[in-house]
């Protein structure tokens, strides 16, 4: 079911959609006027953030989260992808309340210091911003419930990210540990194959530019060949 979803296209979509909730939460969502007695007409427009605040922090926070399920290893993977599907949740909540009622958004969003606020009784206009947002927050929020079934089979970052450990030291507990000898043999041929293409070159070239070639074998020495050992004559019979 979640074949499809392999770490590359998680890492275009994940980081795309929850950067777009938060950017599209600064723009304007709710337009009106103020009907105070001073300043008849006045207008009024507010963000989406100012229309329901925490917008653009839930945006931020689903987008750390998103790095950290492209980056992390298994069990951090896991708890990371939780974390971007509720951030995401809250978002695509906190939008759905801004369109079901834009007036009390624009009431709430001006502020109570702000001139005309408290007497904001036009009917507040949404502005085509909200739409994109909503389908943002609810792509974050499905991409979210899709890693985590999907991130159990993903790699962590090659080992040339990683830092050294000292002779004796465990592993991390978010690393990911291949099972049995098959499984072992498969990951150092993954990391040997993102660290060739990090350093620029071909993972399917046996011969390496910079791998040595295998020695030549020796030649045989210079100069005529030693002359065989003389044969003992045997001397002859006397009669």
């Amino acid at each position: 079911m979640t074949a499809w979803f392999t770490k590359r296209r998680a890492a275009l979509l994940l980081l795309g959609s929850s950067l777009a909730v938060a950017v599209l939460g600064t723009r304007p969502w709710v337009t009106g006027l103020s009907s105070d007695v001073v300043l008849a007409g006045r207008g009024l427009t507010v963000t989406g953030d100012q229309a329901a605040p925490g917008l653009v922090a839930l945006g931020l926070v689903a987008l750390a989260a998103s790095v950290a399920v492209l980056t992390t290893g298994r069990r951090l993977r896991q708890v990371s992808s939780v974390l971007l599907t509720l951030a995401a949740l809250g978002a695509l909540a906190l939008t759905v309340g801004v369109l079901r009622d834009p007036s009390a958004a624009l009431s709430a969003g001006s502020g109570p210091g702000a001139v005309g606020a408290a007497s904001a009784a036009t009917p507040g206009t949404l502005t085509p911003w909200p739409w994109p947002a909503l389908l943002a927050a609810l792509l974050t929020t499905v991409l979210g419930a899709l890693s985590v079934p999907a991130g159990r089979g993903w790699e962590g970052l090659p080992s040339r990210f990683e830092r050294p450990r000292e002779p004796g030291e465990a592993a991390p507990a978010g690393a990911d540990r291949p099972h049995g000898a098959a499984g072992a043999a498969g990951a150092r041929e993954a990391s040997s194959a993102w660290d060739a293409l990090s350093d620029g070159r071909d993972p399917t070239d046996d011969n390496p530019p910079d791998r040595p070639d295998p020695p030549a074998p020796p030649a045989p020495p210079d100069g005529p060949a030693p002359p065989d050992a003389p044969t003992p004559r045997t001397p002859p019979k006397t009669t």
